[in-house]
């Protein structure tokens, strides 16, 4: 009994003494993991601390030196248009490429070049630099911002100018282009009272009608698709949406076309196709083959009803496009005159107290 009592005395022992050893090892083990967390804690709060100084205006002392170095190299002057034209909105592209973030790093070696650190600190065993104090670092990005607005307002007013000279010059020449318009409209209209009265005195004089020369000819076939254009603008134009109508007219390429023409309905497509052509044919008579929109603008603007046009406006441009139509048949009275006598198809006025040919699809000889 005495034996077994000391074998369970011994046991117990070892085993407080096992207990004792795995408590202090988690206690070792419990430390180092504190003590790893407060380091990395600490160096988490120094990178915290660097990055405060950096944004302060502390670098390290190469850094200064290379940004100091870099100006040296490139001459202050280099160096100064390239900080320029990095504020200047307008400006080209600089000689020396500033990016966004170098700007103030450019200004700031600009500022402080052959001038030794505003200040010193050592922090984590590390040293860092101020090229400039405070004061002076928020005087001259103060000085950045002022002269960065000033270009803008500097560039938004030479942009404003320009766009006016630009819109100047471009009322100007439309002026002269419109004036130039309306005296070929009017000479147009001399000569087609000339030609009106040359039919007329050649009728009475007994003389058949001669063969049309090709601008004669050339009337003729204006004022047949004037004539099969006009009853549709006179039908169609009144009730058609004629906001949606300029906006299909003004489009200016195939894709604008495309979805300026959706947006139409049967009548209102048909009204587009109708009014140019009857704008085309005073168009190319007046301006040959090449016109711009703006003359076409012009032209729809006498004759065609657009947007905003009033009940009475509509009818003095209908009367507007009947003293064009009759112009133009004037003007064709020759070939009109030529081909009546084959029965040939003729959409043009017959002089004043004459009959209308009779309409056949046959063409004179050759």
């Amino acid at each position: 009994m005495a034996r077994r009592g000391n074998r369970g005395v011994a046991l117990q022992a070892a085993l407080s003494a096992i207990s004792g050893g795995l408590s202090g090892y988690a206690r070792q083990q419990e430390m180092q993991r504190e003590q790893d967390r407060l380091k990395a804690q600490e160096e988490r709060q120094k990178s915290r601390d660097i990055f405060d100084l950096m944004q302060a205006g502390f670098m390290r002392p190469e850094e200064l030196t290379q940004r100091q170095q870099a100006v040296t190299r490139q001459g202050g002057e280099v160096a100064s248009q390239a900080l320029m034209s990095a504020l200047n909105p307008r400006a080209g592209t600089p000689m020396t490429a500033v990016s966004g973030q170098g700007v103030g790093a450019l200004s700031e070696a600009l500022a402080t070049a052959g001038r030794a650190p505003a200040q010193r600190l050592t922090y984590g065993g590390q040293e860092f630099v101020r090229a400039e104090a405070p004061t002076a670092r928020q005087e001259r990005l103060a000085g950045l911002e002022y002269e960065r607005d000033l270009m803008k307002t500097q560039a938004e007013s030479r942009l404003r100018a320009e766009e006016r000279a630009e819109d100047r010059q471009s009322r100007k020449e439309q002026a002269e282009a419109n004036a130039k318009l309306q005296r070929d409209l009017t000479q147009m209209r001399i000569d087609a009272s000339r030609s009106l009265a040359a039919v007329r005195a050649d009728e009475e004089a007994g003389k058949p009608p001669a063969r049309p020369t090709e601008a004669q000819e050339k009337s003729f076939l204006f004022a047949q698709r004037m004539a099969a254009a006009n009853p549709v603008i006179e039908q169609y134009g009144p009730k058609a949406r004629l906001d949606r109508i300029s906006a299909a007219l003004a489009a200016d390429n195939a894709v604008t076309r495309a979805i300026a023409n959706r947006m139409l309905n049967d009548e209102e497509q048909q009204l587009v196709v109708a009014i140019r052509q009857f704008a085309e044919p005073i168009l190319r008579k007046n301006t040959g083959a090449a016109f711009n929109k703006e003359e076409i603008g012009w032209v729809e603007s006498q004759v065609i009803p657009v947007s905003g046009d009033s009940e009475a406006t509509q009818k003095y441009k209908s009367a507007s496009r009947m003293r064009e139509l009759e112009t133009f048949n004037n003007i064709a009275l020759p070939a009109s005159r030529y081909y009546s006598q084959f029965g040939a198809a003729s959409g043009a006025v017959q002089p004043a107290g004459r009959p209308t040919a009779a309409t056949t699809t046959r063409r004179p000889p050759p």
